[in-house]
């Protein structure tokens, strides 16, 4: 019998070695992540709401979300992230964007019923995401795999995950200028315009967009003397978003848009944004208006106009 339980013994001993060689590597994987992504700012691919998010080893959401507005589901800070067996654990917080007049873009914060900073407001926007790393052998390369695929890296174009609304803000907010080892907008006037922070979170600064803004033909004419002006005779206001209104976030979006010569509102793009789920809003009402026309020579013509939409709390 004692060569049986030395046996076992032996064999006790190597599982027990095994186990601790792997708990040191997951802990080594973990520590490196965390240094690499920890109190960082990242954009969620997709733009995906919800405080939880499930990812499958191919790096497809499991969950049935759709997705959001980036303005208050695409930002996150990375607050914290482990190996937990073959998967990624990533503990994040939402950020909520917004512009104030011609400022630019910054973290946008909750207030309570007394108009102070909502201490609940972490807890309230927390997310926490649970990706299958999909891989025999847990290693940093298959974590970062795993993280390129849920947050947009230096090889991805922002201005191409937003909605086509979006776009001709974004690319004039990326018009930018260098100056040495300093980035800065090429135009302070801009109506869309971001941080030097913003700037540098991962993706966002890409030049990969080969995209362009579809030009007007000739058909498209903005008002002039002798024209008729388009009129609204039907422009229901916009909701609140909810962030907004934990916020207490208001003011005033500009949009560009043609009126068609059949009265509606067409080729709809965001000129000075509000942030805060706002924006979303804004075009959601602005596509269901209905004008009268704009008038040439007495006949029905198209023409590009911006427009205002308010967004007043009180």
């Amino acid at each position: 019998m004692r060569p049986r339980t030395l046996a076992l013994a032996v064999a006790s001993i190597a599982i027990f070695l095994a186990g601790s060689l792997f708990a040191s590597d997951t802990n080594q994987i973990t520590q490196r992540v965390r240094e690499l992504h920890q109190q960082k700012t990242y954009i969620l691919r997709g733009f995906y709401g919800g405080s939880t998010l499930h990812y499958g080893a191919t790096g497809f959401l499991l969950d049935q979300t759709i997705p959001g507005d980036w303005t208050v589901d695409g930002v996150v800070e990375v607050e914290d992230a482990r190996i937990s067996g073959d998967r990624l654990i990533i503990y994040a917080t939402r950020l909520h964007m917004g512009w104030i007049g011609n400022s630019e873009l910054h973290d946008v914060h909750d207030l309570n019923a007394k108009g102070e900073p909502d201490q609940n407001e972490k807890l309230n926007r927390s997310l926490e995401i649970d990706a299958d790393l999909g891989a025999a052998l847990i290693t940093t390369e298959s974590a970062e795999v795993a993280f390129s695929r849920i947050f947009l890296t230096s090889n991805d174009s922002f201005v191409e995950f937003v909605p086509d609304y979006w776009k001709r803000c974004i690319r004039s907010a990326l018009d930018i200028v260098h100056i040495g080892a300093v980035t800065l907008p090429a135009s302070s006037n801009n109506g869309c315009r971001f941080s030097s922070e913003f700037l540098n979170v991962p993706g966002v600064t890409s030049l990969k967009d080969s995209g362009k803004e579809q030009s007007l033909d000739g058909s498209v004419f903005h008002v002039m003397a002798g024209m008729t002006p388009p009129r609204v005779k039907f422009g229901p206001e916009p909701e609140f978003s909810s962030e907004s209104r934990k916020a207490k976030f208001q003011g005033t979006e500009v949009l560009n848009l043609v009126v068609s010569k059949d009265g509606l509102p067409i080729n709809i793009q965001i000129i000075r944004p509000l942030g805060c789920g706002l924006d979303q809003k804004a075009i959601d009402a602005v596509r269901s208006w209905k004008f009268e026309p704009a008038q040439r020579d007495g006949r029905p013509v198209a023409v590009e106009i911006a427009v205002e939409v308010d967004f007043h709390l009180y």
